[in-house]
C-alpha cells in the first residue's frame, strides 16, 4: 500500500512540474508582459508618439496557441493514472497519445508563422531569404543542365551519339 501511494504521490507530481506549472506560467508571464505593453502604449499615446500593437499581438498570439496546444499533455500527465487503468481500446490510447504529441508540436511550427503574420519586418526577412534560396536552386539546377546538354553535344561532335553497350558472352 506505501508503495502505491509514493508512486501515486511521484506520479501527481511529476504531473504538476511538467504540464501544469508550464503552463501558468507561461500564462501569468504573457498577463504581465501584455498589461505592460499596454501601459507603454498608453505612455506613448500621451506624449504623442505611436507604439505599434505588433508586440501585443505577437505575445498574445504565441501565448494563446502554447496555452491551447499544451491542454491536451498536461490533461494527460494530469490523469495519467486513471488513463493508464482505464478500459479503453489500445488504439484508442495510442491516438489519445499520438494527439498530445501532435498538439506540442504543433505549437514549435507555429511560432514561425505568427512571427510572419505579425511582424512586417520578420515576414520581409523570410521572403528575402526565401527568394534567394530559389534563385541559388535555379541557377544550379540550370548549371546542371546546361552541362549535361554540353556532355550530350560533345558525344554528338565525336561521333558517339548512341548509347554503349557491352557483349557478353557465354563460355
Amino acid at each position: 500500500v506505501n508503495a502505491y501511494v509514493a508512486t501515486n504521490a511521484y506520479v501527481t507530481a511529476h504531473a504538476y512540474i511538467t504540464g501544469i506549472v508550464p503552463a501558468f506560467t507561461i500564462i501569468l508571464t504573457t498577463v504581465f508582459i501584455l498589461h505592460h505593453l499596454y501601459k507603454a502604449r498608453r505612455i506613448s499615446q500621451r506624449s504623442g508618439g505611436t507604439l505599434r500593437w505588433q508586440g501585443m499581438a505577437t505575445v498574445a498570439a504565441t501565448a494563446i496557441v502554447y496555452s491551447v496546444s499544451i491542454i491536451p499533455a498536461a490533461a494527460l500527465n494530469l490523469f495519467w493514472s486513471h488513463f493508464a487503468k482505464s478500459n479503453l481500446n489500445l488504439s484508442v490510447k495510442v491516438r489519445i497519445i499520438r494527439t498530445s504529441h501532435f498538439m506540442t508540436t504543433l505549437n514549435i511550427m507555429s511560432n514561425c508563422y505568427i512571427y510572419c503574420l505579425t511582424i512586417p519586418s520578420f515576414r520581409e526577412f523570410i521572403q528575402m531569404k526565401a527568394s534567394l534560396m530559389i534563385r541559388c536552386l535555379s541557377r544550379r539546377l540550370y548549371a546542371r543542365e546546361t552541362s549535361l546538354n554540353n556532355h550530350e553535344r560533345i558525344n554528338e561532335v565525336e561521333g558517339d551519339a548512341s548509347p554503349v553497350t557491352v557483349e557478353t558472352t557465354g563460355l
